[in-house]
């Protein structure tokens, strides 16, 4: 009986696990309990040889890759202090192995769901509210679909949230994500897309919806820590080290063709890009967030955002200020979308990038 309930509860934890590596963790688990049963049942005498092997060939498989020199589309890649390529800090891999980006959503938004509402923060009130009420109403499924998808292409990065958890305590990491572009040519030059995520960190969960986008190299770079603020070095260091990076890897980048992305939190790198750079990049996108300024400047501004959202509640009359002022504006707007636009219409949203940056 205690068997047969302990079996019961593993196979639970099978259908609530996010990820490949604890859903077969537990499933091999649940057959190692009856190992004794199934082997008297197959006359092969090293059954049990085979069986140890396989459990730990599959779970090597399910783990997150660990090399700089994979073949998959989307990879992590931890740079040194100069910006170039080097291989993740042990105890980081195997805290993500242990505590997998897909594992830590999924449960945090079972917790978030039932989080009482005394406990939070007024912003944070606003956003988990939002997202309450979307648990209500189709649980956390645009959350782990996009994630579903990326595991489904064969690409299983790190998370980049690892490393500026660490950085909060220990010696400090660069992580940053490169998607390689469709059909990839290595004589070709792309234009290229940097990404900035907002709070809680540089997510695997965006460069599953990022990698959609046509034509481009996409790079999704990090603040130093969780908290999705970026600052003017963060920016520059575009220009001076994630550029010749890629350079490095055999890349070629359009200079002319340069894009940046700000989701949420992540608005402080558009305003720096704004107001720094705006002849440089050809394009500045506040995704669920809304510009500072709307001074002319040379490169294109592109809004994305819901009206149910407070930090992008104002998207539309800015962007009616900003075509005052001369400025070339795309405004992506649903007025009953909340904060998490971009994991509602993920569709809608890259083929609205894809024409207004023009990747297609």
């Amino acid at each position: 009986m205690k068997k047969k309930i302990l079996t019961a509860l593993l196979l639970l934890l099978l259908v609530l696990s996010a990820t490949w590596f604890y859903k077969l963790l537990f499933l091999w688990l649940a057959l190692l309990l009856w190992r004794k049963e199934l082997l008297s049942k197959i006359p092969y005498r090293h059954a049990n040889r085979v069986m140890i092997a396989l459990m730990i060939v599959t779970l090597f498989i399910a783990m997150p890759r660990y090399r700089t020199n994979s073949s998959d589309r989307v990879q992590l890649i931890y740079q040194d202090s100069e910006g170039h390529a080097t291989t993740p800090p042990l105890y980081q891999y195997l805290a993500n192995t242990i505590v997998p980006e897909e594992e830590a959503m999924s449960w945090g938004l079972r917790v978030a769901a039932i989080l009482p509402r005394e406990a939070m923060s007024s912003l944070s009130k606003s956003l988990i509210n939002q997202y309450k009420d979307e648990y209500r109403s189709c649980g956390n499924r645009c959350f782990t679909r996009p994630i579903r998808s990326l595991r489904w292409s064969t690409s299983n990065p790190m998370s980049g949230v690892c490393s500026q958890f660490f950085n909060s305590f220990a010696t400090p990491h660069q992580a940053v994500y490169l998607i390689r572009p469709k059909q990839y040519q290595p004589d070709r030059s792309y234009p290229l897309v940097v990404f900035c995520h907002g709070g809680l960190g540089n997510w695997k969960l965006y460069t599953s919806i990022l990698r959609q986008l046509d034509n481009c190299v996409v790079l999704a770079i990090p603040s130093h820590d969780l908290t999705g603020f970026f600052s003017p070095s963060d920016i520059a260091g575009i220009f001076d080290r994630q550029i010749p990076f890629l350079e490095e890897r055999g890349y070629h980048i359009d200079r002319s063709q340069l894009h940046i992305m700000g989701l949420s939190n992540g608005f402080t790198a558009s305003d720096i890009a704004y107001r720094n750079y705006g002849k440089r990049f050809k394009s500045i996108t506040y995704i669920s967030c809304q510009p500072s300024q709307t001074q002319r400047i040379g490169a294109k501004v592109i809004l994305i955002g819901g009206g149910k959202d407070e930090t992008a509640a104002n998207q539309p009359a800015l962007a009616k200020r900003l075509r005052a002022n001369g400025m070339q504006t795309a405004l992506y707007w649903d007025a009953a979308d909340t904060h998490y636009t971009l994991l509602h219409n993920r569709k809608a949203i890259i083929a609205f990038l894809n024409k207004e940056l023009e990747l297609s």
